[in-house]
């Protein structure tokens, strides 16, 4: 794959490069290898913890390990750093869900559908909360 290949290039002119490292996690999340996804994603946070799409995709590289709460955790950081990241408020509303902890899976989706309306999948999972109340 040569877009993993360029990330691996530039990661060995700087290993200290956030973008690539970045780039690489999400490569590494898209072939299913959350493990390798999360050891880039961790590096970055290291170099820029105020990034929040870096926490972001350190907590879908948790989800996809299974552990929630640290999944939370990272979420919760990326809306602290961008308080309007739809993604991360819908992310940790699922996880919320999935926790049974409905009323802060609730607050998530609506927070998220305020800053986008246009969200299907959100839409659907706070009607199947809403409907099975």
């Amino acid at each position: 794959m040569q877009a993993l290949s360029d990330c691996n290039y530039a990661l060995s002119l700087d290993p200290d490069n956030v973008q690539a490292l970045s780039n690489r996690g999400s490569i590494y999340l898209l072939a299913k290898d959350a493990g390798a996804a999360l050891a880039d994603f961790e590096r970055a946070i290291s170099l820029r913890s105020s990034e929040a799409v870096l926490h972001f995709n350190r907590g879908v590289a948790y989800d996809d390990l299974g552990q929630s709460d640290l999944a939370i955790a990272d979420y919760s950081e990326a809306i602290k750093l961008s308080p309007d990241f739809a993604a991360a408020l819908h992310n940790r509303g699922y996880q919320y869900e999935r926790k049974g902890q409905r009323d802060l899976a609730v607050a998530d989706y609506e927070a998220a559908l305020r800053v986008k309306p246009d969200l299907k999948q959100t839409l659907r999972r706070l009607e199947s909360l809403r409907n099975s109340l």
